[in-house]
């Protein structure tokens, strides 16, 4: 067994969902995942007490169901799934490098049907019930979508994910403690990007291995109606009815997106989803990256938000650890890379410059930077 299978599977056991004895623990997983990577984390749950429950399902099957779908097929779908989520204490998925845009063909109102049932199943039961961990597995169309042979994409993969999450978790404590004494930030570029807002009272939250594998990020949220001014996002992202977009920009006032375009993608997919509700089009949360082995970005949020040297600003829905007040069916994380290869930029905290071209300013703050 490849020794990168047993470390990564100590991780999200030991360190992620911390099993103990009598913990059931769910797996959920897609064929694309080798047995021996769940075999890892069969033994790793097992060697900490705890007993496996396997779940492994198929995407494009979910989505073919989905397509049609009616009120009491979904009731139903949901309710058989909760009862497995409630047999749980912890909660381990595998989620698949797979064609991104598997569900664009899904029609809208029936995306938003699911999201009606499945996104307060998700936040009641799994977010809020089960110490839970989700990761991407890698695949070669994945490695050929980032420009990397499959070898090189899995060492990429495997460098993210095994990030000594001990040592973030203590470099990060002061920009956790200087975001909390912030109100006022600025963020300019790249490009045309020169945006305003508060995060003045919301907390604070650092992000090391728990939740996200590969983790590295410190969230929180900007005060609703503070945000002002021009967001150029700079990378390729896709939303969670799989519709794929590039150079996203959005136009803000008063913390409201009144204007958004995109370089690349369906301008009426884009005006559509930032219509699914209200708080669509204002932000729920802002993050900044500090996984220093996440150099590049790939197209996958789960790995992109964690580049270190970028930011996202996600229009809709806060999380409850960091509320703002802003509720949406969507959380969209959309990237921002500031790094000096990527167009660079600049993030001030009360006007002082905290973060240039990625890298950290302040003496305490850097040791969250790429060799340190």
């Amino acid at each position: 067994m490849d020794q990168r299978f047993v470390d990564l599977a100590r991780v999200l056991v030991g360190h992620s969902t911390k099993v103990t004895k009598g913990d059931i623990v769910i797996v959920k997983s897609t064929e694309a995942v080798p047995t021996d990577m769940i075999f890892a984390v069969i033994q790793a749950v097992r060697e900490a007490g705890g007993s496996v429950i396997p779940w492994r399902y198929h995407p494009r099957i979910d989505f073919e169901a989905l397509n049609g779908a009616n009120a009491h097929q979904l009731r139903a779908w949901g309710a058989g799934l909760f009862t497995q989520l409630a047999a749980a204490n912890c909660f381990i998925e595998f989620r698949p490098f797979d064609n991104q845009c598997d569900g664009s063909d899904v029609p809208d109102s029936d995306m938003d049907k699911f999201g009606e049932v499945f996104v307060p199943l998700t936040v009641e039961q799994r977010v809020e019930r089960t110490r839970w961990v989700l990761t991407r597995w890698p695949t070669p169309a994945n490695a050929q979508l980032a420009g990397m042979s499959t070898s090189e994409f899995e060492d990429f993969f495997f460098r993210a994910c095994l990030a000594d999450y001990a040592a973030m978790a203590k470099s990060v404590k002061p920009l956790v403690a200087l975001m909390e004494a912030t109100d006022r930030v600025h963020i300019k570029g790249p490009g045309n990007t020169n945006l305003k807002f508060s995060i003045k009272g919301i907390p604070v939250i650092a992000c090391t291995g728990t939740h996200n594998v590969p983790d590295g990020e410190t969230f929180t949220a900007p005060v609703r109606d503070s945000v002002n001014g021009v967001v150029h996002y700079n990378t390729i992202t896709v939303n969670a009815r799989g519709q794929q977009f590039g150079n996203v920009r959005f136009g803000i006032d008063s913390g409201k997106i009144v204007k958004a375009s995109c370089q690349t993608g369906d301008q009426s997919a884009l005006d559509a989803f930032l219509d699914t509700d209200e708080g669509a089009r204002y932000f729920g949360e802002f993050a900044l990256g500090i996984n220093p082995f996440v150099t590049k970005t790939i197209g996958e949020t789960l790995f992109d938000e964690k580049v270190g040297g970028s930011f996202h600003l996600t229009p809709g829905r806060c999380y409850e650890e960091a509320p703002n007040g802003n509720t949406s069916a969507n959380h969209w994380d959309i990237i921002c890379d500031q790094r000096e290869e990527a167009g660079g930029g600049e993030i001030l905290f009360d006007g002082k410059v905290i973060r240039r071209n990625g890298l950290f300013l302040p003496r305490n703050l850097k040791g969250l930077n790429p060799k340190n």
